[in-house]
């Protein structure tokens, strides 16, 4: 009878008491609501360097083929249904028939607007200047812009490419400003030739 009773006993005093494991708890919690944000900022910040790297390739690949084809780049090609650009033929130009880069990158960040097709293609938007309007323009002046729309660029360009950014939503002539948080209005766009960036 000693015996047993020592036995529950000794079980009872290795136990968890319920405020303890309720402390337990709250620290997990408190760690967790630490970490977790964190670690959606890291994988953020990994997007937009992959963005930014896959920018690079397009604008290599776009130097190249311009090197190739007397300063032309490759063409914007529309939708027959719609007067909206098709992004992935219009890079197919870089793929096919020769290779200035093995594939057609796809925007880590897509379109939360899946209703209209122009926004929800996935692929970095494209858009060819030099061969809309027969020659380089400042994109911040007209033609097609007011002047001092974009006061963050000021020279004259060839093409643009550009990721909607964090935000998913289209946000040009603003750019993404990492120093307002990942998740800040603003698309990352770069801009030909050489590479010339707005970001």
């Amino acid at each position: 009878m000693k015996s047993a009773f020592n036995n529950t006993e000794s079980v009872i005093r290795r136990a968890f008491t319920l405020i303890e494991l309720l402390i337990v708890v709250a620290i997990i919690a408190i760690l967790a609501a630490i970490a977790v944000p964190n670690f959606m900022e890291a994988q953020t910040r990994a997007k937009v360097s992959r963005t930014k790297n896959d920018m690079r390739v397009i604008a290599t690949a776009m130097e190249s083929y311009a090197s190739d084809n007397t300063m032309k780049y490759p063409p914007e090609y529309h939708d027959k249904y719609s007067a909206s650009i098709c992004y992935p033929k219009s890079f197919s130009h870089l793929t096919t028939p020769i290779a200035y880069m093995s594939s057609i990158p796809k925007d880590t960040f897509k379109s939360r607007n899946k209703s209209d097709w122009a926004w929800s293609t996935d692929f970095y938007w494209y858009y060819n200047w030099l061969g809309r309007y027969g020659k380089m323009i400042n994109v911040n002046k007209p033609p097609w812009s007011t002047a001092g729309q974009v006061p963050w660029y000021d020279a004259e360009t060839a093409w643009m490419a550009t990721s909607l950014g964090p935000d998913q939503e289209p946000g040009y002539p603003a750019i993404y400003d990492p120093t307002n948080g990942t998740v800040s209005w603003g698309d990352i766009t770069r801009f030909g030739p050489s590479g010339q960036r707005g970001s």
